[in-house]
């Protein structure tokens, strides 16, 4: 079951169809928390509660429908659904050791195809020493940026609440709490890291704006959230971050990555940032060469996890650029490529080492492009510096992380 959807199943568990819900108003879907019923020759199932306040239209399909199926309610996964004020559909993950216990990241999701609910960052997060929660925005059609429906906020609040509850339930401190996302899962990252005052956000190419975002780009999303298209809707819902501020949002370090050549860093990015400074908010943002807003999850999903695992190292998460650094598969010989993305007016360096002391690099087509082959049986990492293209600034270095020794 989804917030205003839910797959029909047969008794072998086979999808036989779907039933989608459409308001002009705020509506719920709510699974009955009592053992299943008796349905007469339907056998025993789980009854759904609808309640909403406006017209509502009821789509049913069988066989094929609009409902991507996502495995989030597979037996082979742990997803789970918090039935609170809103019910939420989520997936935690354990941390990978017991320093990891003290810690939780948050991951929001991006806007998907029509009822195509999914997480984001699974993998980029898999290594990720900490509790890893992933919510669905599955309200709607395309989701509520965790926000919305119909201007009716339970969605936010129960976000809110699950959250906290799950941090208290896990023993977490709210500092020790980092949210993530990328566009409207930047968005959602930022006003909820802000409102309950988590430790970290880390958010790529986020609208600052959304309302302004939506009416020319998803206006039937926008339709959902403010119950309309029109100036008033745009600027009731552009007002989701600023007021999501308490007093807690200052213990809140806010770090966002976004292309030059996206146009949120004009629309979004820099009136955050201006926003930011007027309410003495700790954010930083990091603008990089040759990064679209379509492409910012590619930069985004190896970023993420440098810049959590620097946790409070100002120093280091300053000297971060995105990357990414593996193996080269396909070619002969033991070889490794590091990719990396560039801030306008800087350039890069890189310098491969083993524990046996530095390797020679191998030719490269590209300035922000490295490789080099590896002796056989060696761990591999590679220490980046960013110097300024006209030598005026400083310098700022970091290594990466370590390759282990690759198996044949």
């Amino acid at each position: 079951m989804h917030g205003h959807s839910f797959a029909l199943l047969d008794r072998k568990k086979a999808h036989v169809g779907e039933v989608r819900i459409e308001a002009d108003g705020p509506a719920k879907l709510v699974r009955d928390r009592a053992e299943k019923q008796s349905f007469g020759v339907l056998g025993q199932q789980q009854k759904v509660t609808l309640t909403a306040c406006a017209d509502v239209r009821l789509h049913v399909h069988t066989n094929d429908g609009l409902l991507v199926p996502r495995g989030v309610s597979g037996a082979d996964e742990a997803w789970s659904v918090w039935q609170g004020e809103r019910h939420l559909t989520y997936l935690l993950e354990e941390p990978i050791s017991e320093a990891g216990c003290s810690k939780l990241c948050v991951a929001f999701s991006a806007i998907g195809a029509p009822y195509d609910f999914t997480y984001n960052y699974r993998s980029s997060l898999k290594n990720e020493d900490a509790y890893r929660l992933y919510i669905l925005d599955n309200f709607g059609s395309q989701g509520s940026y965790y926000f919305s429906d119909h201007r009716d906020q339970t969605i936010f609040n129960a976000v809110q609440d699950f959250i906290t509850e799950k941090a208290r339930q896990l023993g977490v401190n709210r500092m020790d709490i980092s949210m993530l996302g990328t566009s409207k899962g930047g968005t959602a990252a930022i006003a909820h890291g802000l409102k309950l005052g988590a430790g970290r956000v880390v958010a790529g190419a986020p609208q600052y704006l959304p309302g302004s975002y939506l009416k020319a780009a998803a206006p039937g999303i926008l339709s959902f959230i403010a119950g309309a298209d029109d100036e008033e809707s745009v600027a009731w819902l552009d007002g989701l971050i600023p007021n999501s501020l308490t007093e807690l949002s200052r213990d809140t370090a806010v770090t966002i990555l976004v292309g030059e050549n996206d146009s949120h860093l004009k629309f979004h990015v820099r009136p955050f940032m201006e926003f930011a400074e007027r309410e003495n908010l700790d954010a930083t943002v990091l603008v990089v060469e040759d990064l679209s807003h379509q492409d910012i999850g590619r930069a985004f999903s190896p970023y993420v996890g440098e810049v959590l695992r620097a946790g409070d190292d100002r120093a280091r998460r300053g000297s971060l650029v995105p990357y990414q650094f593996e193996w080269r598969n396909g070619v002969p010989g033991n070889e490794v490529q590091l990719k990396t993305w560039v801030p306008p007016g800087e350039v890069i360096s890189a310098v491969f080492k083993t524990e046996n002391g530095a390797l020679q690099q191998m030719p490269s087509h590209s300035s922000t492009y490295f490789r080099t082959a590896v002796p056989v049986g060696q761990k591999v990492w590679a220490t980046v510096t960013r110097r300024a293209a006209d030598g005026v600034v400083g310098v700022l270095t970091f290594d990466t992380k370590t390759l282990e020794p690759r198996r044949n």
